[in-house]
């Protein structure tokens, strides 16, 4: 499988990411925003911030579902914002995926672009294009 320039690979196993990737299966469902779910590595998107209005509003529209808890593996804290996040393995930089996060998580550097970190099996992610971002996210994803 060939990932993105960026993406480290040597701090997981291929078998494990191999299972994880087999089981994402892309759809759209409601207002035609694409969503993929299940256990994804991801990473935070750095610079973000100029997509501006509430993304945890936006993923409740997209999905039909309401915010519960952080949706990253072993995190227990509830979600508090609609982090903009890469999902390793999918290649687009038009793309960028909104996933329910503590604020914690959303701000800690270990999960910044290019480290990642895995999400939950009951993960939703709603798709949201780039272009509402501040920086171009092509930049952001090729970075050394």
């Amino acid at each position: 499988m060939k990932l993105g320039k960026g993406w480290i690979l040597r701090l997981f196993a291929p078998s494990k990411l191999r299972k994880i990737q087999k089981k994402s299966n892309p759809k759209t469902i409601r207002n035609s925003i694409q969503t993929i779910e299940g256990a994804h590595y991801v990473s935070n998107i750095v610079g973000s911030s100029g997509d501006k209005g509430s993304k945890k509003a936006y993923w409740e529209k997209a999905t039909g579902s309401t915010f519960s808890s952080c949706q990253i593996s072993k995190c227990k804290n509830p979600a508090t914002v609609g982090g903009h996040v890469w999902i390793q393995g999918f290649q687009s930089t038009d793309v960028v995926y909104i996933l329910p996060l503590c604020q914690k998580c959303n701000k800690n550097h270990s999960m910044d672009h290019p480290h990642c970190k895995i999400s939950k099996k009951s993960a939703i992610f709603a798709a949201r294009s780039s272009a509402k971002c501040s920086l171009p996210f092509h930049y952001i994803r090729q970075r050394p």
